[in-house]
């Protein structure tokens, strides 16, 4: 039984314990290739290790499917839905596909593509010989699959993928000089939507590791593995997007497909991605744990009290939360972690307030869905400037990763078979974009 059993509880996600962001360091090698770093710096990297904390789901899965099998399946994914993203597809031949160091050596721009370029990346480049796809093992056969099993390293090899059909489509450059190209931040975020509708065909089709339920919450995880680091600047030229994002891109290509993805670029989805402000830099965006949790009460409170009839809220949070969890948890992930957890009680009192029941997974994902409409409605007054709640809260850049962070560490023990996680935060980003009314409180 892990140490956040209590907390686990209390979220009532389980009820028994069950046990590509960043800097490119290539990009002046090999022209303006696409990238999912694991070794993010300063200009819209991530320093991945999703947070300051470890995720890990663990899981051997399919420990006989190689990457050449998943790369093999995900170009016949683009053979037959290609037309879907307004193109044909050239599948890449073998010899533009590798590891790096590996058993053939990639050529790009006349040059050998050496370990040094690739470490802890990989990458799709438009390089003169032809397209190519090259990855460092170290993070796709260790770091990726150690921590999510196979579903890491697919999930990646699927968002670069989606970067070789944005690169055949004409949506990136294909001669590698970046000219026209479109945002950094909004590339990476249709080829992480492009990632999540290639794994719903797998989903259906039960290939590989997702033939397992659980191979979605890896995928979560991996998204989150890879984002930038929190305060990073969404215009910087090699942006990836946050946690939130990547993980929104990625659910909304699950749900809604190739031509849904294709549209990213017509009709960019929301940014959550955000500098810090000075203040923000001194903390890290996080406040004292007494601090935070005085003004996530009143703000839940005034928040509830406005929107459901006859709402009334638990009183005193720590009646129910073991505290000494809570402030390991927001030491371990921040902030964040204490907004959801006293935000899944107090959508809890709503749903009895509604005379919903609270009993199940179906109320589950509805208090995902009040939650984020809870923090919706807070990032909606930041946007418009129009900043009026008492209770001062705010959200800082990290704050919905933090969130995300959260289901997912307190679900670990149920990743070997649920998939509750990807369903959750499917339903708390509808509450984040629809705000309550589509939590169906009531109904």
């Amino acid at each position: 039984m892990r140490r956040f059993l209590a907390l686990l509880m209390v979220l009532a996600m389980v009820t028994v314990a069950t046990g590509c962001g960043g800097d490119d360091s290539s990009s002046e090698d090999f022209g303006s290739p696409s990238d999912s770093d694991d070794d993010g710096g300063d200009d819209g990297g991530n320093d991945g290790s999703a947070g300051a904390f470890d995720l890990d789901f663990g899981g051997s899965d399919d420990e006989d499917l190689s990457n050449e099998d998943v790369i093999e399946v995900i170009q016949q994914f683009w053979e037959d839905n290609a037309a879907d993203f307004d193109s044909d597809y050239e599948p890449i031949p073998d010899e533009r596909i590798g590891a790096v160091p590996g058993d053939q050596t990639l050529v790009c721009q006349g040059f050998d593509i050496t370990p040094d370029q690739v470490a802890m990346n990989a990458f799709a480049a438009p390089c003169p010989e032809g397209l190519t796809v090259a990855w460092d093992p170290a993070l796709i056969d260790d770091t990726l699959t150690g921590l999510f099993g196979g579903a890491g390293p697919a999930v990646v090899f699927a968002h670069e993928w989606g970067h070789v059909m944005q690169f055949q489509s004409g949506v990136l450059d294909i001669t590698g000089q970046g000219i026209g190209d479109p945002p950094s931040v909004l590339t990476e975020n249709q080829a992480d939507c492009l990632s999540g509708a290639w794994v719903a065909e797998q989903v259906d089709e039960g290939f590989g590791p997702f033939s397992d339920p659980s191979a979605l919450d890896n995928s979560i995880g991996a998204m989150l593995y890879v984002r930038d680091q929190p305060g990073s600047d969404p215009n910087a030229a090699l942006a990836h997007g946050s946690g939130f994002d990547r993980v929104r891109a990625f659910q909304d290509g699950y749900e809604g497909g190739v031509d849904y993805c294709y549209g990213y670029i017509e009709d960019p989805p929301f940014i959550d991605e955000s500098l810090f402000s000075e203040n923000d830099v001194a903390t890290g965006g996080n406040l004292p744990f007494d601090e935070v949790t005085d003004l996530v009460v009143q703000d839940l409170d005034d928040f509830f009290s406005q929107n459901v009839d006859g709402f009334e809220g638990p009183g005193d949070p720590f009646d129910t939360v073991p505290e000494d969890e809570l402030q390991a948890l927001h030491a371990e992930v921040g902030d964040g972690a204490v907004a959801t957890v006293f935000g899944m009680l107090w959508a809890e009192r709503a749903q009895a307030a509604a005379g919903d029941d609270v009993d199940g997974e179906g109320p589950l994902l509805q208090r995902a869905c009040l939650v984020g409409s809870w923090l919706g409605d807070i990032l909606q007054d930041q946007r418009d400037g129009e900043v009026e709640r008492e209770s001062g809260v705010s959200l800082s850049p990290g704050d919905l990763d933090e969130t995300i962070l959260t289901f997912l560490k307190l679900t670990e023990d149920a990743m070997a078979g649920s998939g509750v996680a990807f369903e959750a935060l499917a339903d708390m980003r509808l509450g984040v974009f629809g705000g309550i009314e589509d939590c169906r409180l009531g109904e």
